[in-house]
Order: C-alpha cells, then sequence, then structure tokens
C-alpha cells in the first residue's frame, strides 16, 4: 500500500486547517452534508437530519449503543484525515442501524408521526441528490435524449477528459498501444490498454526510476512492462503525485529529464493538462541543437516547484 500517496489524495480535500482547525470539526459537516463541495462528493442532509437521534444513545438496546460508539470512532478518525465523503461510507451503515432501531422504538413511545417524519427527510435528500444529478445532465444519457458520445464530447467536472481527446487515441494509436497514466488514478473509456496506478498501490514508475542507472534502463524497464506510450495528466498529478516528484534526489530528477528529453516523444496535448507522449524505441533520441537548452517538461517542472 502506497500510504504516502493515499494521504495525499485525502488530505488534499480539506476544508480547513486539519485536525487542530476548529472549523475542520464544528463548519466542516455543514460544508459537506449541507452546501455539498460537490456534485460528485456530496450525500444530502439526511445525516445531520437524524443527528439529534445520539442523544437517546443511552435507551438503546444491546448492541445498537455499540453500533453507535464504534461509528463515533470512525467519524472522528475520518475527520481527523480527510473531508472526502467516500472514505466515511464504509461507516455510514453502522449510523443507519442506530437510526432505523431509534425510530422504531422512538416511534412506538411518540407517535405514528416520527416514522413519517423521516419519511420526508429521505425524500428531502434524494431530491437533492437527484438535482445533483440533473446539473451534471446524467438524466439525458439515461433516457436517450443524448448519446454517449455526445454527452462526453464535453467536460464534467471529475471527467476532464473530452470525448475528442479519446477518440484521437482511437484513430492514431495502434491496437497494440499500451499507455502508462501518470498524475490520475482512473483510466477513462481509454480505447487502448493502460497501466494506471491508485493511491493505495506502489508506483511501478517511480521505482523503475529509483532504480535506473541510465535514461536506457528506465526505458526498458517500462518496455518490459509493454508501455508504448505516457499521459501525463498535470492538475491531478500536482495532487497525487507532487509529494513524491518533490522528495525525489536531485541525480533521479536529473535523470527524469533527460529521460524525458531523450526517450519521449510528445504527440499530443489537450486544454485541461493532459499530454499523451510515445515512448522512442532504443537507440532512438531526440536530436537537441547544440547550444539549446530544452525547457524542462511539466513533470520535471512539478518535481523542482514540490522541492
Amino acid at each position: 500500500m502506497d500510504l504516502e500517496g493515499f494521504k495525499a489524495s485525502a488530505r488534499g480535500h480539506y476544508w480547513y486547517g486539519g485536525l487542530l482547525d476548529w472549523r475542520t470539526w464544528v463548519l466542516t459537516p455543514w460544508r459537506l452534508f449541507i452546501e455539498g463541495r460537490s456534485s460528485f462528493s456530496f450525500i444530502g442532509p439526511v445525516f445531520l437530519a437524524f443527528l439529534p437521534l445520539t442523544l437517546f444513545a443511552a435507551e438503546s438496546p444491546f448492541p445498537f449503543g455499540w453500533v453507535l460508539a464504534v461509528f463515533g470512532a470512525s467519524y472522528l478518525g475520518w475527520s481527523a484525515q480527510s473531508s472526502m465523503i467516500r472514505l466515511l461510507i464504509p461507516a455510514l451503515p453502522l449510523f443507519c442501524l442506530y437510526t432505523a432501531q431509534s425510530l422504531d422504538r422512538l416511534g412506538k413511545r411518540w407517535g405514528g408521526w416520527l416514522p413519517w417524519t423521516a419519511v420526508l427527510v429521505v425524500l428531502w435528500n434524494v431530491s437533492w441528490n437527484a438535482a445533483m444529478l440533473n446539473e451534471k445532465e446524467v438524466p439525458s444519457v439515461v433516457f436517450g435524449y443524448e448519446t454517449q458520445p455526445a454527452y462526453l464530447s464535453r467536460p464534467h467536472h471529475g471527467y476532464p477528459v473530452p470525448f475528442s481527446q479519446l477518440a484521437w487515441y482511437a484513430a492514431r494509436l495502434p491496437e497494440s498501444s499500451r499507455i502508462l497514466v501518470l498524475g490520475d488514478e482512473r483510466r477513462y473509456p481509454i480505447p487502448r490498454d493502460t497501466l494506471t496506478f491508485t493511491s493505495f498501490d506502489r508506483n511501478f514508475f517511480l521505482e523503475a526510476l529509483a532504480a535506473a542507472g541510465s535514461t536506457e534502463g528506465l526505458r526498458e524497464a517500462l518496455a518490459r512492462k509493454g508501455v508504448t506510450h505516457i499521459l501525463f495528466t498535470a492538475p491531478e498529478a500536482e495532487r497525487l503525485l507532487g509529494a513524491k516528484l518533490g522528495a525525489l534526489p536531485a541525480d533521479r530528477i536529473e535523470l527524469l529529464a533527460a529521460f524525458w528529453r531523450d526517450r519521449l516523444e510528445e504527440l499530443e496535448r489537450d486544454r485541461h493538462g493532459g499530454t499523451l507522449y510515445r515512448l522512442r524505441d532504443a537507440g532512438e533520441r531526440t536530436a537537441v541543437p547544440p547550444g539549446v537548452r530544452p525547457s524542462p517538461p511539466p513533470i520535471v517542472e512539478l518535481a523542482l516547484r514540490r522541492r
């Protein structure tokens, strides 16, 4: 597991100053569950709406009090590390179990209005999520009003790669191509084989860079993996690879710059920060005129900026 990469991904979503900032504990829940950080990281106000039920935890029969305690510990651990909603999802079923038994128990005491109020809260939450999906124009594709290529032809939040770029890959790259994706962890519907790394994985490229004795050695390591192209996505690399690149020794950054200059050929660059390179064959190098010092590629600029 690449723990440092995972932490970089999680901490990149802090609203405020981290664990010791009071706003992290007081304002973050409101921002996430009521306002919603974005359409792809939002579950609605239902959690905060049912939170007052925790005041009756002492009356809960076994084991629901413990269920709530485990959820509380999970929530504190999550809040101390991240504000990414998806990292809290494994704990939410525990809160749902506690909420369900509380509504059942208190509903018998207070009358039938409590369960119906809960139903209204849930419907309210569903309406919020439906509005979010509508903002992303998802229903137009689901119900057949728009084709998938037409929908993907426009950049969307959480899906920045335009369909036109993917069509370029399909038209220009051999079917045997294998693209190493650096920066982004998502492969998208790229119409070629890809090699990606999540925050939980060891990064093969950085390990090969650390072990290589020359640019040719690094090229051979990639070729043995079947890599023919590299797609570098600058925005995600800033968040997920920046710390690791900045920690590289000076000689590794020099090797990275030389490899990018001599062993890769830039093929296509999109307006969203993605650049596609071709891995050159053995013995094939970029001809640099004498006295000309090429500007560093984006990945080297990132490494130097984060040192």
